[in-house]
């Protein structure tokens, strides 16, 4: 185990940049020393903005500075996999944004060469971290909703009813084939897989392009899976639903109960229980898991998923061990998997069994 400050870079200032640079302050012995960004002028502006060591004027400068030890790649999609790939070949551990990289086979390249660099690896999935997203996961391990029997859910948003403003983010030829599914759908299907615990065998999509959706992808996709133990799960996913503007909701049934949770209300926690009665927990009390994070009865915000993501990494990164408290790039790679199969599914018009992940 180091005793050291953990020296870090991130890769890209944007808004995903911001966030983690904010987060990251928030932990002990972790420290983030320098960024790049799409020009120098931009690194020194964010380096002066958060008091950096250090500005970049690329992300091979970053990536060729034998002192630092981890890089969060906070770039846009089309560039994950180049600079994490360079990352990983340079020693570093990495922290990369979602997705993790443009399709399955990239994704599998990445995970092969870290496992092979014997590197801690993470996903930046945040939102299976914030507390009440922990709680239920620990309640279902306990048992309390007994056996799985469904799962649904959506995440809808209403950016894409009028012209994107930054329509790159939606450009097949820097995202790949998916819009809507592999964006919005991988927050929630992550949610499904930590929740569940099990592996989807069979997956299918229908993929729509509604109002002033951009060419060659989907704004809207609805989903039906079969897990193990023939479990179904069913997601809406949307960027043209009027009046949402977040809105991630995923409910877990059981034969003794169901648990329920929702973004826009994300530190309660809804239970029912099989006589059906129906409460909602709060994140307020003193009896919650350990791994809600924050003290009691203090409430939350976003940055608590991202907060919780990182301190559970930068553990295994210390100890020289991951831990199961963060999603790694085998959850990534499994989502990348998945996604393809769906993309799949709404092409061929059929559902797909996934034969591993």
């Amino acid at each position: 185990m180091t005793s050291k400050p953990i020296r870090i870079g991130i890769a890209g200032t944007g808004l995903a940049g911001d966030i983690h640079v904010r987060a990251l302050k928030q932990l002990s012995g972790a420290e983030v020393v320098g960024a790049c960004a799409s020009s120098q002028a931009s690194s020194q502006k964010f380096a002066q903005k958060y008091q950096l060591e250090n500005s970049y004027g690329s992300w091979q400068d970053l990536i060729e500075d034998v002192s630092i030890d981890v890089i969060h790649n906070c770039l846009p999609n089309t560039l994950h996999f180049e600079v994490t790939k360079a990352a990983l070949e340079s020693g570093k551990h990495v922290l990369a944004d979602k997705p993790l990289a443009i399709g399955s086979e990239q994704s599998r390249q990445l995970l092969e060469l870290a496992k092979q660099k014997q590197l801690i690896h993470g996903l930046c999935s945040n939102y299976r971290c914030l507390p009440m997203v922990r709680q239920a996961k620990a309640w279902i391990i306990e048992g309390k909703i007994g056996k799985l029997l469904y799962a649904r859910g959506h995440y809808l948003q209403s950016y894409n009813l009028k012209a994107l403003t930054q329509p790159w983010k939606a450009d097949a030829s820097m995202i790949g084939p998916s819009y809507v599914t592999a964006d919005l759908g991988h927050h929630w299907l992550d949610l499904l897989y930590f929740l569940s615990g099990k592996h989807v065998k069979v997956a299918r999509a229908e993929f729509d392009r509604l109002a002033h959706c951009p060419p060659s992808v989907e704004n809207q996709a609805y989903v039906q899976l079969q897990l193990e133990d023939g479990v179904k799960a069913q997601a809406l996913f949307s960027k043209v639903a009027a009046g949402h503007h977040n809105s991630l909701v995923i409910e877990v049934g059981g034969d003794q109960g169901m648990l329920r949770w929702d973004q826009t209300a994300q530190d309660d926690l809804v239970y029912a229980d099989a006589d059906g009665h129906v409460t909602t927990i709060t994140r307020g009390t003193t009896s919650l898991a350990e791994t809600v994070g924050l003290p009691p009865k203090h409430h939350g915000g976003w940055v608590d998923g991202f907060i919780n993501l990182f301190e559970s990494f930068y553990r295994g990164v210390r100890e020289g061990q991951p831990n199961d408290q963060y999603p790694s790039f085998e959850d990534g790679h499994r989502l990348h998997c998945l996604i393809d199969a769906l993309v799949e599914s709404n092409a061929k018009n059929k559902a797909i069994t996934l034969d591993g992940e």
